[in-house]
């Protein structure tokens, strides 16, 4: 199964990835059914693994923007690691590279404002997941990126949401910076 993503449906099917909604039911059971229904991989299974009814590899790509399922008008942002830790099977591994911020003075609350987020620490270790963190090193794929640009075979600028002048980008860093709605990726455009 490729990759399930929780955010803008459009955006997903756009890359291929299998859209969950979280006002249908939780995004685990969700994805715990799609896993389900993929006969090559339950026919793959050896025995005992019917068990393991999860996934191997998960990555929070939202960060301090993740929404909570019960009521996505609020940010909740250790929700993808929590559904992460429940998720993925023993043995497998949580990559965090959605955005984190030492201090973010608009943080849910007085630990999120000082970089503080709590993780379900006793599920991660009990299941023996690794997990990893950092940015994700940009600068080691942009000629690959580029190149696959030019050759037509992807393009990435589907994620766009605005194209801004010089003159807008205050406006345009404040809204993103107060998590405004629909600013996902914009670019500045020079005359």
């Amino acid at each position: 199964m490729g990759a399930v993503y929780s955010g803008n449906g459009k955006l997903a099917e756009k890359t291929g990835a299998i859209p969950i909604n979280f006002k249908e039911s939780s995004s685990v059971d969700q994805i715990k059914s799609l896993l389900k229904q993929e006969k090559l991989l339950q026919d793959s299974l050896q025995p005992g693994e019917e068990k393991l009814n999860g996934i191997l590899y998960g990555v929070d790509a939202v960060g301090y923007q993740a929404k909570d399922e019960k009521d996505p008008s609020h940010e909740e942002p250790q929700e993808a690691i929590d559904k992460l830790a429940e998720l993925v099977d023993p043995g497998g591994a949580i990559g965090v590279i959605g955005v984190f911020f030492p201090q973010d003075p608009n943080g849910i609350d007085d630990k999120a404002k000082e970089g503080k987020y709590t993780l379900p620490f006793g599920k991660i270790w009990n299941k023996g997941l690794s997990v990893a963190t950092g940015q994700t090193p940009v600068k080691k794929y942009n000629r690959q990126l580029r190149d696959l640009i030019i050759a037509g075979i992807t393009k990435p600028s589907f994620i766009v949401s605005h194209h801004i002048t010089i003159d807008e980008a205050p406006d345009a860093y404040q809204q993103f910076d107060t998590r405004g709605n629909g600013y996902t990726k914009v670019l500045i455009q020079f005359k």
